[in-house]
């Protein structure tokens, strides 16, 4: 199963070569809820929320506040599609793509980190950028299994500082 978010990043990056990229939030968004998890985690935040808000009215005045407070922290879960879409968006907008080098590597076939892990395995290392700096990664996607030390990951890097990066795929 190819990743919807890496096919539409390479699509934009294919017709827009430099930044800065045009791209609607409403693009982004909607490639982003193609995906499982954020699906998942989104219904998950209103689902736990809504009842809380709807019950509001039956709690004692002493406890509405705890009740309102775990609510708006649901919702905050239910938001974590837009947060992504954000980041995203701004990363397909002024970001540069780059080969980043493969300086260590550990795969876990079994793994239960995200729901993509379940079915692709997980693998987790470090990468050095052209640059220099060395960068941590963790990689869910089906061609997690083929990362291998001194394999070049192909990545769009907004701020390597921060490590705002995103793997794309290996470099064939």
């Amino acid at each position: 199963m190819k990743n919807s978010i890496t096919a539409f990043i390479r699509e934009i990056l294919r017709v827009q070569t430099e930044p800065p990229r045009q791209v609607k939030y409403i693009e982004v968004l909607r490639v982003v809820f193609k995906e499982k998890s954020m699906i998942f985690v989104f219904f998950l935040g209103l689902v736990l929320a809504l009842p809380l808000f709807l019950a509001l009215s039956n709690v004692k005045s002493s406890d509405r506040i705890f009740f309102a407070l775990l609510g708006l922290i649901l919702l905050l879960i239910a938001a974590v599609p837009f947060y992504y879409a954000r980041r995203l968006l701004n990363a397909i907008k002024i970001g540069k793509m780059l080969f980043a080098k493969v300086e260590s590597v550990e795969f876990y076939p079994n793994s239960q980190n995200t729901l993509d892990a379940l079915e692709n395995g997980f693998a987790e290392g470090a990468l050095r950028l052209p640059e220099g700096q060395l960068i941590n990664f963790q990689i869910d996607q089906p061609w997690a299994k083929d990362i291998k030390v001194g394999s070049l990951v192909e990545v769009l890097v907004v701020s390597p500082k921060f490590n705002g990066i995103f793997p794309l795929g290996l470099h064939e």
